[in-house]
Order: structure tokens, then C-alpha cells, then sequence
């Protein structure tokens, strides 16, 4: 049973919410173990979404739901922040405003933290749906789980312990999964608000470097995958949205080494995040001057999985490219680089993640 300390509370933000909202604070409202405290910034939403929320605050006389307003749009990681900074309870949950949350969802998150006094951060799986509701097909692949997210096998259906090198080049989950100790929320307030790492990112990061950060493999909430998604499952199959991906790459990689040297990370984690960063940086460089040369030495020299696969997708990228062909390179380099990126391809199950490292607005 969860231990009655275990206080929760729920930061959530909206923005023009639009058509599944009340289906959300529903879902919210109905938990089996309900918020002792709700916390919802909108972001200066224009269609009426700030008057949405308070309509149902009355309707069901919710005392402990807060709502603040801000009076300029900031964007989602300042509203968050925000969300974040209010909440006064030992557990709190992250929440978007397009999801549903199943009826278990606090309870049994409130038990693993509960088992496990070290946790620090916590990331649960989740079932993809469409905008009726509807469960969406994945496509998992090997060795890997979380829907691709978490780049490792881990026993299905139970909690496991992640480390820093889990989420040191990718993301483990999204935010809307996380539930996290406010001493954790605390240590990520005092990052700079301007970081360019998502949230949630970023505090799986800091719980990561302190060995708090684990999973659970158990879907509690329907993920939304629709037209307006702020930060959404995108594949990015274009070279102008590759080339845009992988500037915010190198910078959220930057943004880690960071995080890692501020929260004193272990040398060996300090070296290894400088050398991602300094991967992501190289690799950004040479998709944008469309050199297959460096893309392929770049593909030979990772030692990552899910770095080859990232890749070799941008060198098939780059390779189909209408607006020009790839430069710097001669033709013999192109055939061989092709054969590498479909040697990445088929150690991946001849698939890219199905849910690539999300992308900032």
C-alpha cells in the first residue's frame, strides 16, 4: 500500500486546449487515489481554455485545483516551470492536457515510490492512442522497450533502475509519464530557466547522475498522437526537418554535459556526455554541408545503437535529398555509405524508433 506521507500533487499547463480537455480533468478527477493538490498554468491560451478549466473547477467544487494564468504565451518548459514552483506536495505528477490517465494511474505510482525511498524520478510506459481514443499499433523492436524510447531490454512488466548512460543520448519516456520527489524539483529549479533541454528530459537526467532514476513497465495512460501535439511522436523524414532536428540535438546534448558537470557527475559520466555532445555537434555539421564522407565516418566510429540508426536515416536522408545532391563527395564514398546506413537499418529490425527523440517546438 502507498504510505499516507506520500502526499501528492499534479503540475499541469495547457494552451488552447481544445476538443479533449474535459476528457483529461476528467480522468484526473476520477483517480482511485485522488490529488491532494492540482496545479494548472495556461500559457495565454486564446480560445478560451483558462475559462474551460475554471467552469470545471466550480462544477465539481475542486478546492484543492489552483489555476494560474500567465499573461504572455512563454512557451511549454516556462509553463511547466511554473507548474513546477507551485506545487507544495512530496510526490508530484506531470500531466499535458490532451491525454487520459487510467484509474490506477496515482495509486500504483504511489506504491512504487513508497517500495522504493531512493527513487527519485519515476517514468511508466503508456498506450499510444489516435484522437478518438483509440489504441494505435507500435512497432517494438529488439532489445529495446518503452515503445523503442528506452534503447535497452529490461524485464517486462516490472520496475527497473535506469542510469545516466540511459538517458544520456536520448529521452526515456514523456514528461506527461513522470512522477518525481519534490527535493528532485527542487534540485531541477535551480538550472537555468533558459536551458534548451526539455523538463522532463532534464530531470531525468539530474535523477539519473544521482541514481534515482527508474521505470516502470506498465501502461497507465493513453498517450494522444494528433494533428496538434506540441511535442508529438514526428518522424523526421525530410532533410530540411532532419537538418532543424539535429541543430536542437546538439544543443540539448550540450545541455546535458552541462547538467552533468553541475550536478557532479562521476568523471567517466562528465567525459562520456562531452563526447556525445561533441558527436551531435559533428554530426549536425555535416548533414547541413550534405557530406556523406563524415556522416560515414561518423556512422563507423558510434558506438551506440541508436546513434547509427540516427545516422544511417541521415544519410539515406541526404542522399535523396531533391534540392541538390550530397557534396564533398565522390560517387565511390556515396555506394559505400549507402551500404552502411542499410547495414544500421537492418541491426535495428529495418525500422527507425517508432518514437524518435522528441523535438522542441
Amino acid at each position: 500500500m502507498m504510505s499516507k506521507n506520500e502526499t501528492m500533487a499534479l503540475a499541469m499547463t495547457t494552451y488552447n486546449a481544445g476538443a479533449y480537455l474535459d476528457e483529461q480533468l476528467d480522468s484526473l478527477r476520477l483517480q482511485n487515489v485522488p490529488f491532494d493538490e492540482v496545479v494548472i498554468v495556461d500559457d495565454c491560451s486564446t480560445d478560451g481554455t483558462p475559462q474551460r478549466v475554471e467552469e470545471y473547477i466550480r462544477k465539481y467544487d475542486l478546492k484543492t485545483w489552483k489555476l494560474y494564468r500567465h499573461e504572455k504565451n512563454e512557451g511549454f518548459i516556462s509553463a511547466f516551470r511554473d507548474a513546477l514552483s507551485y506545487c507544495d506536495k512530496e510526490l508530484i505528477f506531470l500531466c499535458d492536457q490532451d491525454d487520459v490517465w487510467y484509474p490506477e494511474k496515482t495509486e500504483t505510482i504511489g506504491e512504487v515510490f513508497a517500495r522504493h525511498p531512493e527513487l527519485q524520478v519515476l517514468a511508466t510506459s503508456f498506450d499510444l492512442i489516435d484522437e478518438n481514443g483509440e489504441r494505435i499499433a507500435d512497432k517494438p523492436m529488439a532489445k529495446r522497450m518503452n515503445h523503442n524510447l528506452i534503447r535497452r531490454p529490461l524485464e517486462p512488466g516490472a520496475f527497473s533502475w535506469l542510469s545516466f548512460d540511459d538517458v544520456i543520448g536520448y529521452n526515456v519516456s514523456p514528461g506527461c509519464t513522470l512522477a518525481l520527489r519534490r527535493s528532485l524539483r527542487n534540485q531541477y529549479l535551480t538550472t537555468p530557466p533558459d536551458m534548451t533541454l526539455p523538463h522532463d528530459w532534464a530531470m531525468c537526467v539530474i535523477a539519473g547522475v544521482g541514481n534515482g532514476l527508474g521505470y516502470l513497465d506498465m501502461p497507465l495512460m493513453g498517450y494522444r498522437q494528433h494533428s496538434s501535439n506540441t511535442l508529438g511522436l514526428k518522424r523526421r523524414s525530410t532533410y530540411e526537418e532532419r537538418v532543424k532536428a539535429a541543430r536542437i540535438d546538439a544543443r540539448q546534448k550540450d545541455a546535458i554535459a552541462v547538467l552533468a558537470r553541475s550536478f557532479n557527475a562521476p568523471a567517466p559520466s562528465i567525459r562520456k556526455a562531452e563526447d556525445v555532445a561533441q558527436f551531435f555537434a559533428q554530426r549536425a555539421e555535416a548533414l547541413e554541408e550534405r557530406s556523406i564522407f563524415e556522416l560515414t565516418s561518423l556512422l563507423v566510429s558510434s558506438t551506440g545503437s541508436g546513434f547509427r540508426l540516427t545516422i544511417g536515416m541521415d544519410i539515406r536522408t541526404v542522399m535523396a535529398y531533391k534540392g541538390g545532391s550530397a557534396k564533398k563527395d565522390e560517387p565511390s564514398q556515396t555506394n559505400a555509405a549507402e551500404m552502411q546506413a542499410k547495414a544500421a537499418e537492418k541491426a535495428e529490425d529495418k525500422t527507425e524508433s517508432s518514437i524518435p527523440d522528441q523535438e522542441s517546438k
